[in-house]
């Protein structure tokens, strides 16, 4: 379909454009021509979107509403689609510094932009956050900015300027929308102090995350990458990312103390990172995370980016003291993240050639949805293209 976005003097939108919009919630997009293009404000972007990353859990998450953790919905229609990339249509009249036509990620994040964890650089802990293009996450209260911002299904979206990062010239919009994931996974590592030499240990190792985590891992010059999971063929897979500095540990066939033992000559790992996230009628392996915490050298830290929620863990309080271990959260990123992502990902650090992209036209988006949930592993990259 052309696209037929028109531009008066005062910078107003006055077109229509082709979107996926939920309208049931349980039931498929629908892709409607007609819809109203976002009218901009004075201090966001208009982006002519070129790519939205799809990941294995949004079906059930965007279109099942399935969810470990307390989470509102957009007002119904919505256009859904988390983490788009494209290029600059049209300008704010309060903005300097952007031209037409650069190209841009969009971090999904939405939050207040004024509260002391926001100009902290800690958005994820806003009272309002929410994620363009996908729900409100633990509390309402950023209800609306989700009906302010519309999600990347469609040919244009519309976005605060705070929340771009230009992407360098030899990055493809493809590979850009995986800064999403790549994000959480790296403002985790750096949560947890990962140094170059370092040993790490990935729990959910397969998984998006997990598998970001890895390939991250290595680019910060971690050692040895140890990761976890229960299927023999992933894990094999994303051993031969880097045969000599991924180890795996199959939960189903091995002990992973005795693992962690064997590769780190009793050391055990700096950092323990756990992306586990949220299944549907899957018992988490709370022992599993335990026996990974119990892996961390003295002075290590674990790192919780996963969603793995309702869950209790049981430790030794005072074993704080005696080994000076650490366990902490890691909510999101920051946009400083995402530029640091990218100029590793310009350098060819962060190898962004290891991913599988899978492409799907804006039409097919139900179909990218569906083979995003079935294609277990963190290699694979789904990508809807409006």
């Amino acid at each position: 379909m052309e696209k037929t976005l028109k531009t008066t003097d005062s910078s107003k939108t006055e077109n229509v454009m082709k979107a996926a919009r939920m309208h049931v919630l349980g039931q498929p997009l629908v892709v409607e021509e007609g819809v109203p293009v976002p009218e901009l404000g004075s201090d966001d972007l208009l982006i002519e979107v070129k790519a939205v990353h799809v990941a294995q859990y949004h079906k059930s998450a965007l279109i099942d509403g399935e969810h470990s953790y307390p989470w509102y919905p957009s007002e119904l229609p919505a256009i859904l689609g988390m983490a788009g990339a494209g290029v600059i249509a049209q300008v704010g009249d309060n903005l300097l510094g952007f031209q037409k036509g650069e190209r841009i990620y969009v971090n999904p994040i939405l939050t207040c932009g004024y509260c002391e964890y926001c100009i902290a650089g800690k958005p994820g802990l806003c009272d309002m956050w929410v994620l363009q293009g996908y729900f409100a996450l633990y509390t309402p209260n950023g209800l609306p900015l989700l009906e302010k911002y519309p999600g990347g299904f469609a040919q244009y979206m519309k976005v605060p300027a705070r929340s771009v990062v230009r992407i360098p010239d030899n990055v493809s919009f493809e590979h850009a929308v995986r800064f999403n994931y790549v994000g959480t996974a790296y403002e985790g590592l750096k949560s947890g102090d990962l140094r170059p030499g370092n040993t790490v240990l990935i729990n959910g190792s397969t998984g998006t995350m997990g598998t970001d985590a890895t390939l991250l891992s290595l680019a910060m010059g971690a050692a040895k990458v140890i990761t976890v999971g229960r299927n023999s063929e992933r894990l094999a897979k994303l051993k031969q990312v880097n045969p000599d500095r991924i180890y795996t540990i199959n939960t189903s066939e091995e002990s992973i103390s005795e693992r962690i033992n064997e590769i780190t000559g009793g050391k055990g790992v700096h950092v323990y990172l756990d992306a586990l996230g949220y299944s549907a009628g899957q018992t988490p392996p709370i022992d599993t995370v335990m026996e990974c915490i119990g892996g961390l050298r003295k002075d290590g830290t674990a790192v919780v980016i996963g969603a793995l929620s309702g869950q209790e863990i049981k430790y030794d309080y005072g074993a704080f003291v005696g080994t000076n271990i650490k366990i902490t959260g890691s909510c999101w990123y920051n946009t400083e993240s995402v530029y640091e992502i990218a100029e590793m990902a310009s350098s060819g650090t962060l190898k962004f050639s290891d991913y599988e992209t899978h492409l799907f036209s804006l039409d097919e988006v139900n179909e990218a949805l569906d083979f995003a949930a079935q294609r277990s592993g963190g290699l694979h990259n789904v990508v809807v293209q409006p």
